[in-house]
C-alpha cells in the first residue's frame, strides 16, 4: 500500500467520524468499504485494511480519527490524548485510555512476557508511531505492530529488562527451542532449508520468519513488516516470544498511572474485568506457554488466572521483578530469585504439536470490544 502524501493526510482529517467509522478491512464480514466519492474511498480505505485482525476495530478507528485531528508532532501532551475519543472506560477515579500496540494477538510464541499495563510514556509513544505508521502507508495490523515494537517497555525500563533476560539464557533457550521445533516438523532423514538460520529469527506480522530487510509483500500487495536480527531488542521481536501487559490498554488512577496497588486489581470489578478478558484471550490463542511476569502486581493477576484454570502455576517464572528504575531493589530481587527461574525454565518443554485455534474462534469467547 503505498504511502499518503500530505494532501491525502488532510483529506482524511477532513472527512467526517461516519465516514471514517464505516470503512473496514478486506474479508470482514462487520465492516463494508465507504460509498464512492467519500474521502476514504478516494484514499483506497487507507489505513483501515486488516481491521479483522485487530482486537478493539472501533476503537482503532476512533484512534485514528483522533490522531488525524492533530498536527504532527515529536510529542504529546497529556490534554492532547486523554480525551473522550481515547476513553474506553472509567469507574470512579479509574479511566481506561486505548493504545493499539497490544491489539495482535500470536498463537505461535511460547514465551509470554507480561508487564501490568502501558503508562502514559508508552500511550503517547505508541499512538504517535501509529499515526506515523498511517501516513507512511502502513495498513493497521502494520501500525499496531510498528506501535508495539516502538512503545513496550519504552525507556530505560527495555534495556534493563533485556540484560535480565540475557542473564536468564533466554536466547540460548529460544535456540534450542526451535531445534526442537523444526526436528519436530521435519520427517525422519529429511532436511528442509528453510530450518537453517532459524535462531533468533524475529516475527513478522503473519508470525513467520523474516527475509532480509523491513518489509515483504504479501500476495495481496499489503505490507508485512520484519525485523533484522541483531537490532537492539530482536530478543523481544523473536517470533516464538510474545510480550503483552495483563491490562492492555493505558490505565490510570486520578491521571497517573496505575501502579497495581491502590486498588489492587483483584478489589476491582473494572480491572479485573479487563484483566480476565484480555489475558483469557491471550492465553487461549497460545498452548501453556513460559510466562514471565513484570513485577509482583503482574504475579498478583496471574495468581488469579490460575485459580480460575487458565494457566498452571509450573508455568511461571515467579520473583522476576518489574525492571523500571523506580524499583531499585530490582537487581537483589532478580539474583534471589533467578535459581529457581532457571529450574523451572530447565523443565519447561514446549508443545509444537499443538495446534492454535483461529482468531475468529478466540473472538467468540468474549466480547474484545467492550475492554
Amino acid at each position: 500500500m503505498a504511502g499518503m502524501d500530505h494532501a491525502g493526510w488532510e483529506r482524511y482529517r477532513g472527512s467526517s467520524p461516519l465516514q471514517r467509522a464505516d470503512c473496514g478491512g478486506e474479508g470482514s464480514s462487520r465492516w463494508s468499504w465507504p460509498a464512492q466519492g467519500s474521502a476514504m474511498a478516494e484514499l483506497g480505505g487507507y489505513g483501515l485494511q486488516g481491521l479483522d485482525r485487530l482486537r478493539r476495530p472501533e476503537a482503532f478507528v476512533r484512534a485514528a480519527e483522533v490522531m488525524a485531528s492533530l498536527p504532527e508532532r515529536d510529542r504529546y501532551e497529556r490534554g492532547e490524548l486523554l480525551v473522550p475519543g481515547l476513553l474506553l472506560k472509567s469507574s470512579g477515579r479509574l479511566q481506561e485510555y486505548y493504545a493499539p500496540h497490544n491489539e495482535i494477538a500470536s498463537s505461535r510464541a511460547k514465551v509470554l512476557i507480561a508487564g501490568l499495563t502501558p503508562g502514559w510514556r508508552q500511550m503517547e509513544i505508541s499512538l504517535r508511531t501509529m499515526r506515523r505508521a498511517l501516513i507512511d502507508g502502513r495498513d493497521a495490523p502494520g501500525a499496531c505492530l510498528m506501535a508495539k515494537r516502538e512503545a513496550r517497555f519504552a525507556g530505560s525500563m527495555r534495556r534493563d529488562l533485556l540484560a535480565m533476560l540475557e542473564r536468564l539464557g533466554l536466547p540460548g533457550k529460544l535456540a534450542e527451542w526451535e531445534a526442537a521445533e523444526s526436528a519436530a516438523r521435519e520427517p525422519a532423514g529429511k532436511h528442509s532449508p528453510a530450518s537453517d538460520g532459524l535462531a533468533g529469527s524475529p516475527a513478522g506480522l503473519d508470525g513467520h520468519e523474516a527475509a532480509d530487510g523491513m518489509k515483504e509483500q504479501n500476495s495481496a500487495g499489503q505490507a508485512h513488516l520484519h525485523f533484522p536480527a541483531g537490532e537492539p531488542f530482536a530478543l523481544l521481536d523473536h517470533r516464538l516470544v510474545h510480550t503483552t501487559s495483563v491490562l492492555p490498554c493505558p490505565v490510570f488512577m486520578d491521571g497517573a498511572n496505575y501502579s497495581g496497588h491502590r486498588p489492587p486489581l483483584r478489589r476491582s470489578p473494572l480491572l479485573a474485568e479487563i484483566m480476565i478478558g484480555h489475558m483469557g484471550t491471550e492465553l487461549s490463542s497460545m498452548h501453556k506457554p513460559l510466562i514471565i511476569p513484570l513485577g509482583r502486581a503482574v504475579e498478583e493477576a496471574l495468581r488469579l488466572l490460575a485459580a480460575d484454570g487458565w494457566l498452571s502455576e509450573a508455568q511461571v517464572l515467579w520473583g522476576f521483578p518489574h525492571p523500571s528504575g523506580a524499583n531499585g531493589s530490582r537487581h537483589s530481587q532478580f539474583e534471589a530469585a533467578l535459581p529457581g527461574m532457571l529450574e523451572r525454565m530447565r523443565d519447561f518443554k514446549p508443545d509444537f504439536a499443538y495446534q492454535s485455534p483461529a482468531m475468529g474462534a478466540e473472538r467468540s469467547l468474549l466480547n474484545l470490544e467492550e475492554l
